[in-house]
């Protein structure tokens, strides 16, 4: 392993370490497996980023399928809730 390989390892570590340790990791969401081939299909052409993918799958909300229609709901609700929770002390 050379110094280089060493020091970026390190560093990859430890923001993952700072990430996780202050709670900034973002929770895994259900939508990217269960929404997969519903966004190749219906949003193929949309730029990532900003939004646009999920402001396409909601214009096609009647055309995904039960699965991802699922994850959709889940992260609603997963949002709703947070958003509900008493932020974090400092």
């Amino acid at each position: 392993m050379t110094l280089r390989s060493i020091a970026f390892a390190t560093a990859a570590f430890s923001l993952i370490s700072v990430g996780a340790a202050s709670g900034q990791v973002p929770p895994p969401n259900p939508m990217h497996g269960a929404c997969r081939a519903d966004i190749q299909r219906l949003c193929a052409g949309v730029e990532h980023g900003g939004g646009r993918i999920m402001q396409c799958m909601k214009a096609h909300a009647s055309e995904v399928s039960a699965d991802c229609q699922s994850a959709m709901a889940a992260r609603r609700e997963a949002k709703h809730a947070a958003r509900q929770a008493p932020p974090p002390p400092q």
